[in-house]
């Protein structure tokens, strides 16, 4: 492999990431699917109202205290909008895993954005890859942070946490997850540039690769 397979998966996925946030905005519109978007809507607003009162008192401080600002009524905050907002998180949990599992499954190997890119997932062997390898694929691939998701792995553990932890333990556990699965978001992005055979991590672990694929018509 060269070079010009990191920039095609790059291009590949990030193509992906637009399709799949196309799917999870019509999605989350359906009330049935969605049921407390008005509630979850209203906990971002409010905590928008929040933070620019919070802003307002920033600037009128001559030192800023990062523990008087990390309030009960934040951490309050933070957790109403992710408890509301686990409609939305299993919308997404759905949608990626169909797209990254389903699809290449019955396509070849590839996604909408490997195909356009005319890239495909096998395994080492060159063997297409099944149903299961796909599912475990999907979930170790990281997903760029703070543009969309931080991790499929995060919204599943925050989906099920959220009604278990109080909103303090909440923040702190939430702020770990975010943390450890960044880093792992990094590594996974630099092990694909210096590995000379430029194997991702969750490549390694699934003895899979990225392959040209040009579709025989």
């Amino acid at each position: 492999m060269t070079n010009s397979i990191v920039f095609k998966r790059f291009l590949a996925y990030f193509i992906d990431l637009f399709i799949i946030s196309i799917l999870i905005v019509l999605l989350s519109q359906v009330k049935f699917l969605n049921p407390n978007r008005n509630k979850y809507k209203k906990a971002v607003d409010e905590y928008t109202e929040y933070n620019k009162e919070l802003q307002e008192k920033i600037k009128k401080m001559e030192t800023v205290d990062s523990e008087a600002l990390l309030t009960d009524e934040y951490v309050k905050y933070v957790k109403k909008i992710d408890y509301y907002g686990v409609s939305y998180t299993i919308i997404e949990i759905v949608v990626f895993i169909l797209y990254f599992t389903i699809l290449p499954l019955f396509n070849n190997g590839q996604t909408f954005g490997k195909e356009f890119m005319k890239i495909r997932i096998i395994n080492n062997n060159d063997s297409n890859v099944g149903f299961g390898k796909l599912l475990l694929y999907s979930l170790f691939m990281p997903i760029c942070t703070n543009i969309f998701l931080y991790t499929l792995v995060k919204n599943v553990l925050l989906a099920v946490l959220v009604f278990f932890l109080k909103p303090w333990s909440y923040f702190y556990v939430n702020g770990s997850i975010s943390m450890i699965l960044a880093i792992y978001c990094y590594i996974d992005v630099i092990t694909l540039f210096i590995n000379k055979n430029h194997l991702s991590v969750h490549d390694k672990l699934l003895k899979t690769k990225v392959v040209d694929y040009v579709r025989v018509k």
